[in-house]
């Protein structure tokens, strides 16, 4: 099987994956929620196992609600790539956190690799950074 990358293709999914850690920085973890398949699996080195399904993540989240705030973010090197009915997004996340007015990297984010998960099933799946599952992308 050939990986190629279709630039609208492309395009969506960074598009979703942006407007999901642009809500991430007000403290809203739903942007994420809402594009996860109910059968995500999420790996993370910060997670001491793997992350299944829909509801463990909304429970892993819900501490965090209200509480998280990232004033600007990088996505650098964002690269997609497609192979039949899955498609990849991997990139290097740079956060950055305001601290009595000067801006700097926040601890932890500074390009911290996203990796990539397990497979979908059928349809048009997207798959991007620190191992999400993503709904079908509708064409």
């Amino acid at each position: 099987m050939t990986a190629t990358t279709d630039t609208r293709t492309a395009g969506e999914i960074i598009a979703l994956e942006r407007a999901a850690l642009d809500r991430w920085g007000k403290g809203d973890p739903g942007g994420f929620l809402e594009l996860y398949a109910q059968y995500i699996s999420y790996f993370d080195p910060l997670t001491a196992a793997r992350i299944d399904g829909h509801k463990a993540m909304a429970d892993y989240y819900r501490p965090w609600t209200g509480k998280i705030r990232v004033e600007r973010y990088e996505m650098l090197n964002p690269k997609v790539v497609a192979a039949g009915d899955m498609a990849l997004l991997t990139y290097n996340l740079v956060n950055y956190a305001s601290d009595g007015g000067a801006e700097s990297p926040r601890a932890g984010g500074i390009r911290r690799p996203c990796s990539p998960g397990a497979a979908a099933n059928g349809g048009r799946s997207i798959r991007t950074g620190h191992s999400r599952a993503i709904r079908r992308l509708r064409r």
